[in-house]
């Protein structure tokens, strides 16, 4: 079995392909690193595949903000949610289908207040209502300011 590069892209944040060490090729595109930056554009950036996942992980994970609620029915209902729980005063879900990695739309109601933010599925409904409460000191800190 060959080992592969994982060759990724700093402006996107995602890993384009993986190279074949023995052939210097892609494992998908069936390309050098060097005919994929002239397909792409930009320079691309040899990784291990645990670097690849830290930095793609890095790049979906968003901080928690505010959306309608129109937006929260309509991630609610869109796909089938996970981890939906209501407990403590707030109601939290995901998204089932991943943005990369194991990177989620999360989306939180407290009261009549909803939230959302990219991140991993590992995360809990006691720190998603911690990243709500942190994003809400936070505003209420600016508003004062």
């Amino acid at each position: 079995m060959n080992a592969h590069a994982r060759v990724f892209s700093t402006a996107t944040g995602y890993v384009i392909d993986a190279i074949y060490e023995s052939t210097n090729r892609g494992l998908y595109s069936g390309k050098t690193k060097e005919e994929l930056e002239l397909e792409y554009g930009f320079t691309l950036e040899s990784v291990t595949a645990e670097e690849a996942y830290n930095r793609g992980l890095a790049h979906a994970t968003t901080p928690m903000r505010r959306e309608t609620k129109g937006e929260f029915w309509y991630s609610l209902e869109v796909l089938p949610p996970c981890k939906y729980t209501t407990a403590r005063g707030a109601t939290s879900f995901y998204v089932s289908e991943a943005i990369t990695c194991n990177v989620h739309s999360f989306h939180v109601q407290i009261g009549d207040e909803y939230w959302t933010a990219n991140r991993p599925s590992t995360t809990t409904h006691d720190e998603l209502i911690a990243l709500v409460q942190a994003t809400q000191a936070q505003e209420t800190a600016n508003a004062n300011q």
